[in-house]
């Protein structure tokens, strides 16, 4: 994938910068086409300049890629003005959660997406859809080589060397190239040591990749500011230290050339950015791949390069000095000031201290006595309280109980359906040669009910141990009083035996008292019957 087209969405806190395009009314960020050989951060700038008469040299991180349109971000501190271009018909600042309708559709869809995260930004420097390098939000990434393989010529020894491609162009080669530092120079021993890292260190590596000319190249993340510079505008190399096993190097002749055959890598100690490479095999610096580089771009030599990293060094130990120096001034001038508005805060508390304990033993005194009156007339008030109290409850006492025995007036409804449920309940009770309870006073039909069911509910197995009290539901205690009156009545039935007659005494509709009897019919009517007879003899005498 390739890069045809690039833009620039700038952000002020909240605030976006957007053009309105004039061919089809949309808003988006400033942006446009790459022109032949153009990179795309390059591109974007001069698209800016050119839409909206702003010329920006800051730094911008790629924000997301498109299809082939790339668009950076770019936080800036102030809201510039825009002189537009015939290309736009409006522009302005927004904020991002109100943006102005309708968006270009690219733009919508960059909005709905993740921004990229530094992997990702690697990865796509890597497959060569973005230039190398890229700034990205407090590094610059740079694509560079680790290292190559096959034969090469050592000029420091004056010999040919081979490194064998089966050692390096491996899954597990690269694995070890991610975190390795990237340094100014080889250090005098050749590998790192504390000093050393600490004055040469400008990055590590990560998201290393097989090139296809059998080169192992990686992302260095190069957070020097100094070092970043010089890489985008002089065109460098690399050149790293690998330890090999304890197995001696051999050296073999190829016709006639002695080639030195080096052993199998134990430590990829770093990669180290310098004029030439031996992996450039004599040939022009192509270690660090900086696409910004002009094409007539001076190489530089160690000296110039030891030189620039010296003086960068040592304005940066000077800045630190001053600023521990501008510290350390600042820092007694804020202890002695401390010192002093401690020491008079020191007096005032005492003298505050020395106030505030008179005045709080003349208020103990005070709180004291008022406390004792208090208290004297609280208890008095609760003494007083409690006999009121006790008065009320005997009076509230007797007005309940006195309340409790007001007979309470029933409706007609009410009458009517306590009188059906004392003729309906009588039926059952006289089965047991009894009448069934009357009503008391006031007392209502559902309590009624209840009363007359709890006499007859021993007699049904299934509602012999309910609690006839839960039911508030009239439907359901109709329910239940159908069932036990049912059980009670054939209960009845069943305790007259063989032999013996019950009568059962019920009143019609007008009072008048109605018996029936259950049982065996010949219990009555055995003392009429007589005995049977048998003829023993017959007399003829006349």
């Amino acid at each position: 994938m390739a890069i045809f087209a690039s833009g620039i969405m700038f952000r002020n806190g909240k605030k976006v910068f957007l053009i309105q395009r004039s061919d089809d009314g949309t808003w988006c960020p400033p942006g446009g086409k790459l022109e032949p050989n153009e990179i795309a951060g390059d591109a974007a700038r001069r698209e800016v300049m050119e839409e909206a008469g702003y010329r920006y040299d800051g730094p911008m991180t790629p924000y997301s890629v498109s299809g082939d349109y790339l668009t950076f971000r770019a936080d800036v501190d102030e809201q510039f003005e825009a002189t537009i271009n015939d290309e736009s018909l409006d522009s302005g600042w927004f904020h991002i959660d109100d943006l102005p309708k309708p968006l270009h559709q690219p733009f919508a869809e960059v909005l709905a997406q993740q921004a990229l995260n530094e992997t990702q930004v690697a990865s796509l420097i890597a497959d060569g859809t973005l230039s190398s390098p890229q700034f990205f939000i407090n590094m610059w990434m740079y694509a560079i080589r680790v290292t190559g393989t096959g034969v090469t010529w050592r000029s420091a020894d004056q010999q040919m060397a081979f490194r064998n491609p089966d050692d390096y162009l491996t899954p597990e080669f690269l694995q070890r190239v991610a975190g390795v530092p990237l340094i100014w120079l080889h250090p005098e021993r050749n590998k790192l040591d504390s000093d050393e890292f600490a004055k040469r260190v400008i990055g590590t590596l990560t998201n290393s990749w097989v090139a296809d000319n059998g080169e192992v190249w990686a992302i260095a993340r190069v957070y020097d500011a100094e070092a970043a510079e010089i890489m985008a505008t002089k065109q460098l190399s690399t050149s790293p230290t690998v330890t090999f096993s304890e197995v001696p190097d051999s050296i073999i002749k190829v016709d006639g050339q002695p080639l030195l055959v080096e052993g199998s890598p134990v430590l990829l100690d770093h990669v180290a950015v310098c004029e030439q490479g031996v992996w450039d095999k004599l040939l022009d610096p192509t270690g660090v791949k900086s696409d910004s580089v002009p094409n007539e771009a001076e190489k530089m030599d160690e000296e110039k390069i030891v030189a620039l990293i010296n003086k960068a060094i040592d304005a940066r130990m000077a800045k630190a000095d001053s600023e521990d120096k501008d510290a350390k001034a600042k820092a007694d001038a804020e202890e002695a000031d401390k010192k002093a508005k401690a020491d008079a805060e020191d007096k005032e508390a005492e003298e505050a201290k020395a106030k505030a304990d008179a005045e709080e033993k003349s208020a103990k005194e005070k709180a004291d006595s008022e406390a004792k009156e208090k208290a004297d007339a609280e208890a008095k008030e609760a003494e007083e309280k409690m006999a009121k109290d006790k008065a009320d409850s005997e009076l509230r006492r007797e007005i309940a109980d006195l309340k409790s025995r007001i007979p309470t007036e029933l409706s007609d409804e009410e009458r009517n359906e306590v009188a059906d449920s004392q003729v309906k309940a009588d039926s059952v009770f006289s089965s047991f040669g009894k009448r069934a309870p009357v009503p008391l006073s006031g007392e209502k039909p559902m309590a009624y009910r209840r009363r007359l069911m709890v006499q007859l509910q021993e007699h049904s197995p299934d509602f012999k141990s309910v609690d006839l009290s839960s039911i508030a539901d009239s439907a359901l205690l109709g329910f239940a009083e159908k069932q036990i009156y049912a059980d009670a009545q054939k209960s009845a039935s069943l305790s007259v035996g063989p032999g013996m007659l019950r009568e059962i005494k019920r009143a019609d509709a007008t009072g008048r008292q109605i018996s029936t009897f259950e049982g065996d019919p010949a219990a009555t009517w055995a003392p009429f019957q007589l005995g049977k007879r048998q003829i023993t003899s017959i007399n003829n005498q006349a």
